[in-house]
């Protein structure tokens, strides 16, 4: 797996990204797939949203394996790495197929977006629900990681 972080000034943040990233990747991704996965991570100032996930190109089976997430810059760390994790749930929904890029069909099913309202989506249930088991986990994590350092 390559993760790039771009618009980024503050180096702690940006490996704090790319470690969540790597996690929450982790946790969502086979290891067959993790080494296919590109990832470029792009902070921004003006954004309406406060993340997306895109796909920017796919492999030679024409499977989603390169990626953009875009997150709203100056935010708190905790609301930017649950914003990340809720993209890369749809990160996974891509690179396993489960949502097309048009956000038409949703496990191989045709999904009418102008009829379901947007937190209906079952791909937004989906990341909303896991952008904070995702979050535990890996502060838990930390939380274990600096206990073992201490301890240890």
């Amino acid at each position: 797996m390559n993760i790039v972080v771009l618009g980024c000034k503050d180096k702690n943040l940006e490996d704090t990204l790319i470690q969540a990233t790597t996690f929450f990747c982790s946790e969502l991704l086979s290891k067959k797939i993790l080494p296919y996965i590109e990832i470029e991570i792009v902070m921004k100032s003006k954004m309406k949203d406060l993340g997306s996930c895109v796909v920017t190109n796919y492999n030679d089976w024409y499977r989603a394996r390169y990626f953009e997430i875009e997150l709203r810059k100056y935010r708190s760390l905790k609301n930017t790495l649950l914003t990340l994790a809720h993209e890369v749930v749809h990160l996974k929904q891509f690179a396993k197929g489960q949502l097309n890029c048009d956000q038409t069909k949703w496990m191989g099913a045709l999904f009418d977006t102008d009829v379901v309202a947007y937190y209906d989506y079952p791909w937004e249930i989906e990341a909303c629900s896991m952008e904070h088991i995702l979050y535990g986990l890996y502060i838990d994590g930390i939380i274990n990681n600096d206990r073992n350092k201490v301890e240890g």
